[in-house]
């Protein structure tokens, strides 16, 4: 049966009908939903933000409902894990006025929350939750238009909003939590959200150095001790050495191989600078094929032009011009930038004082690319034209290879010795190479960074581009298994901590106040890794081996664990488990060497006696005991958290924090999930109509 709904504002009135299910499993699931749905005025939540649910006009408040409801039914039945099969009809009934039913397969809603649910538009779980935010310096991972940037959430944010508000962006994409697997994989955002900060933030510092600000009911996510279970918690009511989850791997599954130089050259910079791309005749002569022929009058004589458009305007060339473009076969990079032409095939030419500069437009991500990239952003520096790296006179083979790159990309160089400092410099020579070093790599030490194109790179390169920066400004300490790299680059540091993680690594961070070759005293920022986690490098290897390794984060994650279900058993003995856990009958001491693959089985027996895993029978036979049976339950459920994408950290220290901060931030995302971006960032859909907001956190310097 339909029934109509009146929204304010003029706003079309809406007729909105859900399927309910008769399954008893599909009940369960309501009942389970029931239980967290809460209730918010709508006037205060319609007064506040039309803009955010949709519903400026008319036309834009039919299309948003059927969107939303459309989700929601994709929502359901994915919770349900069950291909959707969706029924939406739309029909007018009056003027400004429309019925939308939409029938799904999914949970259904149990009766006692019908009128709850459809006469109260914003009754749902997580619509009172509108204050969770986060701190506008808290670094976050996206993936726009491909490309994988790493930036604070205002610096994402507040371009597109500029006091409070709403927006909504496209092609942008944060790594999300998958609740039924605990896997990693990004999804696009809905969301952008700023609005002023209500309530009291909180500093949450925890292992490996790591923390995160967020408003004090921010929610972020816990292991219930009794069910092993991850659980929501409030910052507010964490305490120190609670567990906090955190992802243990990020999903970049790089591709790239290539890139064309035209990508990372602006046009406005381009027109600064006599910079042509030369490539096929052909190609100049298609371009102008597209302009429109314009004549003008000036001192008696008519001039011939080629009108192109662009997205802004127009540009004219004048006939000469273009003749000389196409008889030498060459176009300004800043025209070739305002008409957005792909070019692949070509070169650009610059020249200064009468000597020219070639480089070509496509460059293989190579092996010995990616190095050079880690070196420059160790020990680079640039001006205008000339880029330099310094080495001491020690690092004669760095020397060679900066060489050599610097012939593979077709540039001229030069090498200065210094013996005063006790040191060689390298120095390359090009307009566009210094520029394109600096949009790629930032300009002075606290700005360096490492280029987007490396973060999607194959997972070789990426590792090779991190070696190399290791090479230039890190340290494999003697005695301690520890791979440590120093910068006064907060963006450098929080990106190799992302490089390290997209490994499988949790690098470790600290800070530090020390001078430098300036009058003052800097922070700066220590990344580390340590023991056989050095091993993903392919330059480094662990340097002490005699000694006993720093624990890597899988044996911590495994610890922890174990702690809170009170097992203190040895990595040996839970394998031991493991195998003797599906054993439903008495077995020999013959089975048990079968079951374990060797001939001596005593010593085994013996500790799974003693730690009252198996008992003797009156026969000679071993029995599996009640207690291995419980304890492999929960090891289950153990190994599943052990193989997902996730760590544990304990909490270290939590700090109140009352000042800064007018804004806070939010990024609402559609799939029930949770995503990661300083400890862990997630988000949380809203049961009905509309999407909220839920964002988590993660992992930063």
């Amino acid at each position: 049966m339909h029934k109509l709904y009146k929204l304010p504002q003029n706003v079309c009135s809406l007729m909105v009908k859900k399927r309910k299910s008769s399954k008893k499993s599909y009940e369960s699931k309501a009942h389970e939903l029931a239980e967290e749905q809460k209730e918010i005025s709508v006037s205060q939540f319609f007064e506040k933000n039309r803009h955010l649910l949709g519903f400026d006009n008319p036309t834009k408040a039919l299309s948003t409902t059927v969107k939303e409801l459309v989700d929601n039914s994709l929502d359901a039945t994915q919770d349900m894990e069950t291909l959707p099969e969706i029924i939406v009809i739309v029909k007018q009934t009056g003027e400004n006025k429309y019925s939308v039913s939409v029938e799904d397969n999914g949970p259904g809603i149990i009766k006692e929350q019908i009128p709850k649910v459809f006469a109260k538009l914003l009754y749902g779980s997580k619509f009172a939750k509108m204050k969770q935010s986060l701190t506008g310096d808290e670094p976050i991972i996206i993936r726009e238009n491909g490309k994988i940037k790493i930036m604070n959430i205002e610096e994402l944010i507040d371009p597109h909003i500029r006091r409070e508000g709403v927006y909504s962006p496209k092609r942008v994409e944060v790594p999300c939590f998958n609740w039924r697997d605990y896997t990693y994989n990004f999804k696009p955002v809905n969301h952008f959200i700023k609005h002023k900060r209500e309530n009291e933030i909180y500093k949450i510092k925890t292992l490996y150095g790591k923390y995160i600000k967020v408003t004090g009911c921010h929610s972020l996510f816990t292991i219930d001790n009794e069910t092993l279970e991850l659980k929501e918690i409030e910052a507010k009511n964490l305490k120190e050495k609670d567990i906090v989850v955190a992802p243990g791997i990020l999903p970049i599954k790089g591709t790239r191989s290539e890139i064309n130089i035209l990508d990372y050259i602006d046009k406005e910079d381009a027109k600064k600078h006599y910079w042509y791309i030369y490539t096929a005749k052909k190609k100049i002569k298609e371009i102008f094929s597209r302009a429109e022929i314009v004549r003008y009058k000036k001192k008696e004589k008519h001039r011939k032009y080629y009108r192109l458009k662009t997205e802004t305007g127009t540009i004219d060339v004048v006939d000469e011009s273009y003749r000389q473009y196409l008889r030498k076969g060459f176009i300004p990079v800043w025209i070739a930038k305002s008409l957005k032409i792909d070019i692949n095939d070509g070169v650009i030419k610059t020249y200064y004082h009468g000597k020219e500069y070639v480089l070509p437009l496509e460059w293989s991500l190579t092996e010995d690319f990616m190095k050079f990239i880690g070196l420059y952003v160790a020990e680079g520096h640039l001006d205008k034209r000339h880029v330099g790296l310094t080495f001491g006179r020690h690092e004669r083979d760095l020397v060679r290879f900066v060489c050599k790159v610097a012939l593979d990309i077709g540039v001229n160089f030069s090498v200065e010795e210094r013996p005063e400092k006790n040191s060689v410099r390298v120095n390359l020579f090009g307009g566009v190479l210094s520029y394109l070093l600096q949009k790629w790599c930032g300009h002075g030490a606290k700005q360096k960074r490492i280029p987007d194109f490396v973060f999607t790179a194959v997972e070789d390169l990426r590792q090779h581009c991190m070696d190399y920066l290791y090479v230039g400004d890190g340290h494999n300490t003697q005695g301690r298994n520890q791979l440590m790299l120093s910068t006064t680059s907060k963006t450098l540091a929080n990106q190799v901590i992302y490089l390290w993680l997209s490994r499988g690594v949790i690098a470790s961070s600290s800070e530090k106040m020390q001078k430098g070759l300036g009058r003052f005293y800097s922070k700066s920022y220590v990344i580390s890794v340590y023991g056989d986690s050095i091993r993903k490098s392919h330059y480094f290897t662990p340097q002490n081996k005699s000694k006993r390794k720093k624990r890597r984060a899988h044996d911590l994650n495994t610890r922890l664990l174990l702690k809170m279900i009170g097992e203190r058993h040895t990595e040996n003995k839970l394998k031991h488990v493991s195998k003797i856990k599906g054993i439903k009958q008495n077995c020999t001491r013959e089975d048990f060497q079968n079951i374990f693959g060797v001939k001596k089985i005593g010593y085994t027996l013996r500790s799974l006696l003693d730690n009252q895993n198996l008992v003797k029978t009156r026969d000679g036979k071993y029995a599996v005991t009640q207690q291995t049976i419980q304890l492999s339950k929960k090891m289950e459920k153990v190994e599943k958290l052990i193989k997902s994408d996730l760590i544990f950290l304990p909490i270290k220290k939590i700090e109140k924090i009352n000042k800064e901060n007018k804004f806070v931030y939010d990024i609402s995302v559609r799939f029930l999930s949770f995503w990661e971006s300083k400890l862990i960032r997630h988000v949380v859909k809203l049961f009905h109509l509309l999407l909220g907001i839920f964002l988590v956190n993660l992992s930063k310097v």
